[in-house]
């Protein structure tokens, strides 16, 4: 017992709070959406539509109703008490009733009192079977509803009168006398206000959302049906034990994310503590949801009779999951680019079409018989949760990333077909003035002018089905297709595209999703993007820590642009050295020696063999790189950087403070082999001996820009003469406020900042030497940068310099 309790608070601590909160913000959004489009629905279908998907997103409520119930919503107590009443309020109930009834199951499951599918001698059939179809059927949704306001405007002692009046048979068999008694342990006070609370929500969602009492009903009796009949499928003809006595019901990923993992009642039964998030782990096989749902239609029947079911192995990891770590940076990354591209062409050709000087009509005859429905905006614009099922359905980027790159190439492809084939509509002018004119309005903005054929919306719609349906079961494969071919038909009864442009973007979708995938899952395709993926991961943490290196990188993808795999060389040479440079500043934090860290990485390019960690494949990417741009030299200078880069380390370590004259030719070493390697990743001849003022320039610009932050990690690069003059202790740590108190330090300072502008002023007639030499311009940014820090943010870096210097010490720095 004890060890089960430690367990329990141990994973009681993996409560997902923040993805609960946001669930339950979106869930209440979306159900609200659906009980305003059921209640200004234009058609009958519409109202079903909406009907069906309030099933689903209630469901979800309900689902963190019970995470609530539990604890386990949140762990801070008031945070989950406040969800769980909000949640409630959409059943409606009061979240102190849900909670006691819930509870009270959970004590009484599979017990004498919940037996409502075990046919007993003696038992009211009547009674027995009125029950059972009541739940499989919704009605039993009403009676909880019925139950509240009971308690709201029934005293107890009525109560009891009334259950008297019932007899014993009738409130044991239906268990009603012990959920009354658990009604009994309640504040009466604070769970009637519950109530009240929960009515005047609803109250409130029909005055602000202008709710109609059939769309309201239409949504709850959806609601009722799905939710009933799941709260005893999962434990219908189940062993008559409290803990084993539920069912691990298979359903398909859609339905098993709404009810998030509701379907895994064993694995809840026998471990309640746990958040839903974790039920997949150790969840039992079990059997299908419809064979218990259908066997449920033939009745209670006595427990010698129970139906046998199949039972099926549960996958520990859900097919659908929340992308996470590099797979939910690399879906960010992908949105964004896919976003970018659709913008600017879908965008940009919408205004070229306008200066096309032919327009085609390809509007059928019958089309214009189509009658305009406003309210199939709602459908039209569905297309945006659609598509942002895709990295659930597809958490791994490796996945996710052919889906993408086929909407791109779809958006490509559609580009050329509305500039060479700008397409004219036919329909009439429309008017959508009422209650879905927002809607309408803002479907009508994405669609832009003229981007008819073929129909990117439909195509989009498509390929989403597509990449969906291969990770589901055939149901959820006809809920996608049927939710695309919706969105099909609502860009004709809104009148945004005509029957041709459907037609062609569903080929386009078939075609695209035919050919473009099987590029994209090419293993050398997938590799680049995983090292685009790692480069732009390490620019970002570097960004962080200072935005120039955000400046360095975005210059580097500027001029990648015009041959963006030849000149990958740059951004892997940039990440590579600048995650070493860090590991051995202590600024990359990593639980291993960085020195042996970097003996390991030079080892495997020596040797050409590569682990599968972050750096080294970073390494491997570069070195494959400075071949490809035939500069196999250039490794060498690779591994002479790394060396230089480790023997900082080893300042550091061993505490040393070198004279003047070896840190300058320490840093010239440094910047020397560093720019040679730029300038042969960048394909020039240049090398750093056609530039020296510009090394012996990097150096000082290193050394003042970083002086605090080298100081801190106990790298000194002060001159052992100038610590002398200044009397201060020649080890680390050393204090740069202190030390620049001494006029020795100010006076050094001084005059390296007097010799950097010398040596930049240098620069200008060698770089108009070199003026048609391919390579220069990187020379000439650098000068620029080096000359634009010597000035204001040099000044600002360092007030003391403003000062007049104590001449005492002077000449010892010279």
């Amino acid at each position: 017992m004890q060890a089960e309790a430690t367990r329990a608070a141990s994973e009681r601590a993996e409560i997902p709070a923040r993805l609960n909160l946001a669930l339950l913000m979106l869930a209440s959004l979306a159900s609200a959406a659906l009980l305003y489009g059921a209640s200004h629905a234009g058609s009958a279908w519409m109202l079903l539509a909406c009907a069906a998907a309030f099933s689903f997103t209630a469901n979800t409520l309900f689902s963190l109703l019970h995470e609530a119930v539990h604890g386990l919503f949140a762990g801070q107590k008031a945070l989950n008490e406040w969800a769980g009443r909000w949640a409630a309020a959409w059943f409606p109930t009061a979240f102190a009733m849900q909670r006691a009834f819930h509870l009270t199951h959970h004590r009484n499951n599979r017990s004498a009192a919940e037996q409502f599918d075990v046919l007993h001698a003696g038992d009211l059939k009547w009674l027995k079977r009125a029950q059972w179809y009541a739940i499989l059927t919704g009605l039993y949704w009403l009676v909880a509803v019925a139950g509240v306001l009971t308690h709201l405007a029934v005293p107890r002692a009525l109560r009891k009168r009334l259950l008297r009046l019932a007899g014993s048979q009738a409130s044991e068999q239906t268990s009603a006398q012990h959920y009354l008694d658990a009604l009994d342990g309640l504040d009466p006070i604070a769970s009637r206000l519950e109530v009240l609370a929960s009515i005047g929500f609803q109250v409130l969602l029909f005055w602000a959302l202008d709710l109609s009492l059939v769309g309201w009903a239409a949504c709850y009796a959806a609601f009722a049906f799905s939710w009933s009949s799941l709260q005893y499928t999962d434990h219908a003809f189940s062993p008559l034990d409290a803990r084993a006595g539920a069912w691990n019901l298979h359903v398909g990923p859609v339905t098993r994310a709404f009810f998030l993992n509701y379907h895994f009642h064993l694995a809840h039964h026998r471990r309640p503590w746990l958040p839903w998030i974790h039920l997949p782990r150790d969840a039992e096989p079990g059997p299908r949801f419809m064979e218990v749902w259908r066997e449920a239609w033939r009745g209670p029947r006595p427990a010698d009779r129970f139906p046998r079911f199949t039972l099926h192995e549960i996958a520990p990891r859900p097919a659908w999951a929340i992308p996470t770590g590099i797979d939910a940076a690399a879906a960010l990354v992908f949105s964004l680019g896919f976003t970018a591209v659709f913008v600017v062409l879908f965008g940009g050709t919408s205004v070229l079409a306008g200066f096309v000087p032919w327009h085609v009509e390809v509007a059928l005859p019958f089309e214009l018989g189509i009658p305009f429905r406003p309210a199939w905006s709602v459908v039209y614009l569905s297309m945006i949760p659609l598509l942002l099922l895709l990295p659930l359905a597809r958490p791994r980027w490796q996945a996710l990333f052919p889906v993408l790159a086929t909407l791109v190439a779809e958006t490509l492809v559609a580009s050329l077909f509305f500039i060479a084939l700008p397409v004219r509509s036919s329909f009439p002018v429309r008017d959508a003035s009422g209650t879905w004119d927002a809607p309408f309005q803002l479907a009508d903005l994405l669609n832009m002018d003229g981007n008819l054929f073929p129909s990117l919306h439909v195509a989009f719609a498509f390929t989403a089905a597509l990449a969906l349906s291969s990770r589901v079961g055939l149901a959820d494969r006809l809920l996608f297709f049927a939710w695309a071919a919706a969105i099909a038909a609502s860009t004709l009864l809104i009148h945004e595209h005509h029957v041709v442009d459907v037609v062609a973007g569903v080929l386009l979708a078939l075609l695209a999703w035919h050919h473009v995938p099987r590029w994209a899952c090419h293993d050398d395709v997938l590799a680049a993007v995983d090292i685009e993926l790692l480069c732009l991961r390490n620019e970002w943490l570097f960004a962080r820590r200072h935005r120039r290196y955000g400046f360095i990188a975005l210059l580097l993808l500027v001029d990648r642009l015009p041959r963006w795999r030849q000149r990958r060389v740059l951004s892997t040479g940039f990440c590579f050295l600048q995650a070493v440079d860090d590991l051995m500043d202590g600024d990359r934090p990593s639980d291993r020696d960085p020195l042996l860290i970097v003996d390991e990485l030079m080892q495997a390019i020596r040797e050409d063999r590569y682990g599968d960690d972050e750096l080294m494949r970073l390494g491997q990417a570069l070195v494959a790189d400075l071949r490809s741009i035939g500069r196999p030299s250039a490794v060498d200078d690779l591994l002479a950087v790394m060396a230089v880069m480790r023997s900082d380390r080893c300042r550091v370590v061993e505490q040393s403070i070198w004279e003047l004259e070896a840190l300058r030719q320490h840093h010239r070493n440094t910047f020397t082999l560093s720019l040679n390697l730029l300038l042969a990743a960048r394909g020039s001849d240049l090398r750093a001996a056609d530039a020296p003022e510009l090394i012996e320039a990097f150096g000082w610009c290193s050394v003042v820009r970083d002086l605090r932050e080298d100081l801190q990690a106990g790298l000194v690069n002060v001159p052992a003469e100038v610590l002398r003059a200044a009397q201060i202790a020649n080890h680390p740590p050393i204090e740069l406020g202190a030390l620049l108190q001494s006029a020795a330090m100010q006076t050094w300072m001084k005059a390296e900042h007097d010799r950097a502008l010398t040596l930049l002023g240098a620069m200008p007639p060698r770089l108009e030497a070199l003026a048609t030499q391919p390579g220069v311009e990187v020379l000439r940014i650098f000068t620029r940068s080096i000359r634009g820090f010597a000035g204001r943010p040099f000044a600002r870096l360092y007030p003391q310099l403003a000062q007049p210097a104590d001449p005492q010490g002077v000449k010892a720095c010279h």
